[in-house]
């Protein structure tokens, strides 16, 4: 009986292996290769076309590292030509009359991703004819042009059109007119082009002059608008002169110009004594004051840290999270930048703390924390900084767990920052003097150029005065 259940298990197994060598061998004479079919975009709508070129740009950008690229050329680099192609494929067909509003905007984006620039402005103009208000059509402009200038590439020179056309339109467009030009500024400083950035700082003025003369009861009715408007002129004030005056006259003198023009723009706007406290913290974001020594519990480099910051040497100071991921490697890419311009003359120092857990290891005590976490800042990444490790206060659960646990992240004394639980693609840097005056905070990645500036002034003054 057992022998006669063997043979028919034997001969079910080899009926089993005859059945799926016929495939096996068939795929073995054969190479795997994606499908050669092309979208069917004559099929997309406009919102299926969104998604494809979002796709296209995923893929061109996957191995591209534009993390590596500074500022300028990443702004003024070309769109893939896979991002391009898509769009013009993709859109073809499509009719922009046949379209509901939301569509038609959507529709008007994806030619610019796909260069129809002519196009484009025909069909936005045609848009704005049937837009009934004045206030609405200087709001759609107003609108396109800040989405071409955050767009990266920018498109400076569809926007640089529309710009002059809300010029056109005078005094009741100043204040749009005034919010496109101060962007316009901010990106060309950002592309280290400062005749740009002084031309565009004084159309700006130009604009809200012409605006509070058309409006003058504007400055009455909205206090919230009148401040953010003050601190945002009162940058503007500081991005035209702040390279002469900070290396000519120093740290010190450079924030004295700050609180002064501060306390000249409250009483422009009519500030109230509270407001202009704030306008004045906000303009100095933390400059002006001793930077507070260093303190961590670990430390890890080549550097001498008992003197941090270094009387002498400019610091830049980052407060980094390991759970921030790939989404600061662009940050990175800044500091590695900074440094490799200015060489020794730069001290990066990275602060970060315990959590009590790194990724797939098992729990940790602090000290084995630590010396992950360098293992990931200074091997892994290759980050050219010191690296400060604070050992965050925590509790312990009871035997026999004893596992480890934070109810908040630590927070670093004088310099108010928290490591928060959440990952955060903006890591806290505060640049200081070589005098040990706090510049303020910045953040890498919007203030590269502004940082790099700051630098090279701080050390031109250093050299003349040292």
């Amino acid at each position: 009986m057992r022998s006669s259940i063997t043979r028919f298990r034997r001969r079910r197994l080899l009926g089993v292996m005859a059945v799926l060598a016929v495939p096996l061998a068939a795929g073995a004479q054969t190479r795997f290769a994606w499908p050669t079919r092309q979208p069917a975009y004559a099929e997309y709508n406009v919102e299926q076309c969104v998604a494809a070129v979002d796709r296209a740009r995923e893929y061109a950008a996957w191995d591209a590292r534009r993390d590596t690229l500074g500022p300028a050329v990443r702004i003024a680099a070309p769109e893939y030509l896979s991002v391009v192609e898509t769009a013009r494929q993709c859109t073809a067909h499509l009719a922009i009359g046949q379209l509901p509003r939301a569509a038609q905007l959507a529709l008007l984006h994806l030619w610019v991703a796909g260069g129809e620039d002519t196009l484009y402005l025909k069909e936005l103009r045609a848009g704005l004819t049937q837009i009934q208000t004045p206030v609405e059509r200087v709001a759609r402009l107003k609108d396109e042009v800040l989405r071409l200038l955050d767009l990266r590439p920018a498109r400076v020179t569809l926007a640089d059109t529309l710009i002059a056309e809300l010029d056109r339109l005078g005094p009741p467009a100043g204040e749009a007119a005034f919010a496109a030009h101060m962007r316009r500024g901010t990106l060309a400083r950002d592309m280290d082009d400062f005749p740009s950035a002084r031309q565009e700082v004084r159309r700006s003025f130009d604009a809200e002059s012409a605006f509070r003369r058309f409006d003058s009861t504007w400055v009455q009715r909205d206090p919230k608008a009148r401040g953010i408007r003050a601190i945002t002129e009162l940058w503007a004030q500081h991005l035209v002169p702040r390279d002469s005056l900070l290396r000519r006259n120093g740290p010190e003198a450079f924030f004295d110009s700050w609180r002064h023009d501060a306390g000249i723009e409250a009483k422009r706007w009519h500030l109230s004594t509270r407001d202009s406290a704030d306008l004045v913290s906000t303009a100095l974001r933390g400059g002006g004051q001793s930077a507070p020594p260093l303190q961590a519990d670990f430390w890890f480099g080549p550097a001498d840290r008992s003197d941090l910051p270094s009387t002498g040497r400019v610091t830049l100071v980052v407060f980094v999270d390991e759970r921030c991921g790939a989404g600061c490697y662009e940050e990175y890419g800044a500091v590695r930048r900074l440094k490799r311009r200015f060489g020794e003359r730069l001290d990066v120092v990275f602060i970060t703390s315990t959590k009590g857990y790194f990724r797939e290891h098992p729990p940790l005590d602090p000290a084995a924390e630590a010396d992950v976490l360098r293992e990931y800042f200074l091997d892994e990444l290759g980050l050219p900084a010191m690296l400060a490790v604070v050992n965050a206060p925590f509790n312990t659960l009871p035997a026999p767990d004893q596992r480890r646990f934070y109810s908040e992240g630590p927070v670093f004394g004088a310099y108010d920052v928290i490591v928060e639980a959440t990952m955060q693609p903006h890591l806290p840097a505060f640049l200081i003097a070589p005098k040990g005056l706090l510049v303020g905070r910045r953040d890498l990645s919007e203030d590269e150029t502004e940082v790099q500036h700051l630098i090279a002034d701080l050390l031109a003054y250093q050299d003349q005065h040292s």
